[in-house]
């Protein structure tokens, strides 16, 4: 019956990133609290560990459609915080490809670089900073002109 139903389903390309199964884990101090059936929580913010968490998840299929598209480079955007910018450029790094990151908001030239800010850059993304007032009304021009840097670099990259 397997091979039926792989048949009649076509599945999108995944690259296995996640670490499954999750756990399952009981809250047992609820249900002695409020009462009632004990409920059980799918821990699904570790598939992707520490540093990832369930960002992995579209993640395997972005990439996967990124390498089937010949790609060796992403482009994504996000607050100056963002995990899924950082999820973006960690996955990237791991897997070989080039990142560019575009985030809203300006560094703090006076202090160094902190949080997911500093891992986009240890995981050796490129950043382009762009002011939040400008943020959506540029946006598509800033990946289009990183599509094309990367272009004349000999590199095809993808939009995330």
């Amino acid at each position: 019956m397997a091979a039926a139903k792989d048949t009649l389903i076509s599945y999108p390309p995944r690259i296995q990133l996640a670490q499954v199964p999750t756990p399952l884990q009981a809250l047992t101090r609820l249900q002695q609290h409020r009462g009632g059936p004990l409920i059980w929580l799918k821990r699904d913010d570790m598939t992707g560990g520490p540093l990832t968490g369930n960002k992995v998840r579209k993640l395997e299929f972005l990439f996967a459609r990124a390498k089937q598209e010949s790609c060796e480079a992403v482009i994504t955007c996000g607050g100056i915080q963002s995990n899924h910018c950082r999820a973006t450029a960690l996955v990237a790094a791991q897997l070989g490809f080039d990142c560019h990151l575009i985030l809203r908001g300006k560094p703090d030239d006076t202090m160094p670089a902190q949080g997911n800010e500093l891992l986009d850059k240890l995981a050796g993304a490129s950043i382009s900073y762009c002011e939040p007032r400008e943020y959506f009304s540029s946006l598509e021009y800033k990946f289009a002109a990183q599509v094309e840097a990367y272009k004349q670099q000999g590199k095809r990259a993808m939009v995330i």
